[in-house]
């Protein structure tokens, strides 16, 4: 008698999507940072692209897969492009960020890009210290924005254009990543000094900070709903790959995953 009842997905396999249902010919930039390379909404797919000068996104609509090198592309930026975001409000408006130390809000045509119509940028937001390196839309206000760049975040109102608060220093080195907690009372990040931390905006302090990896390497940090609970996914300290959920009082860990890989997983709360 078998102690353990046999797993009916033992012999599952994931199946491949053919090539014709795939994104191909996509040339993507990898810049030296935190941000996401690629963004996916509701209706379109966003990505840094590989050229001369830089600074450009490819467009492209999710449910028009094939081969996108001869697309149209957004000429947004002087400098790479490091972080993307689409609202949760509005599905055709995009946020970038760049290495030329501007952040630039996008309003799409229901149709995507075209070779015959320029776009111009809704805002750009300009006067920050460092470049900016993250960037997530509020949750419930679908005019406010966090940015975070090399050590702080800062909150930013997209009608008026103006930084309203933020802390430039928390001292826990490097932010890696940052999520907002559903309500947006609150956002988590994670830091290259292992660190995972609660930041209230309003008060500007730091609520609550926790250990997180053992491993500076990269890592990410997500919201789970109204649970009350993040996760986060990173490196142990003899670089197995991580993912661990818990508690915000960071008085539990609920569970601990890890496997023998280099690569990072990118959770995402949408």
């Amino acid at each position: 008698m078998h102690r353990f009842k046999a797993s009916k997905y033992k012999n599952s396999v994931v199946k491949c999507s053919k090539k014709e249902e795939c994104f191909t010919d996509i040339s993507v930039e990898v810049p030296l940072c935190f941000g996401n390379g690629l963004a996916v909404g509701p209706r379109f797919i966003a990505s840094n692209i590989s050229s001369a000068g830089s600074g450009k996104i490819g467009i492209f609509g999710v449910n028009h897969p094939g081969r996108m090198g001869q697309n149209p592309t957004l000429s947004a930026h002087g400098d790479s492009v490091i972080d993307l975001e689409w609202s949760p409000f509005h599905h055709n408006m995009l946020l970038s960020a760049s290495q030329d130390t501007t952040v630039k809000l996008w309003k799409l045509p229901s149709d995507g890009l075209s070779e015959s119509s320029p776009i111009n940028p809704v805002s750009t937001f300009t006067g920050f210290k460092k470049r900016p390196e993250l960037l997530r839309h509020h949750t419930i206000a679908d005019n406010t924005f966090a940015v975070a760049d090399e050590s702080g975040i800062s909150i930013w109102n997209i009608d008026k254009g103006i930084s309203m608060c933020g802390k430039e220093d928390f001292g826990f080195d490097l932010v890696q990543s940052i999520s907002w907690s559903q309500d947006g009372n609150t956002i988590a990040c994670t830091t290259k000094g292992k660190k995972v931390v609660i930041y209230d905006p309003r008060s500007n302090k730091v609520v609550q900070e926790g250990k997180a990896h053992d491993n500076h390497k990269d890592s990410r940090v997500v919201s789970l709903g109204s649970s009350n609970k993040l996760a986060t996914t990173g490196f142990s300290n003899v670089s197995l790959h991580e993912q661990l959920r818990g508690l915000r009082c960071f008085c539990s860990l609920a569970s601990r995953w890890q496997q023998s890989d280099a690569r990072l997983d990118i959770p995402n709360n949408a």
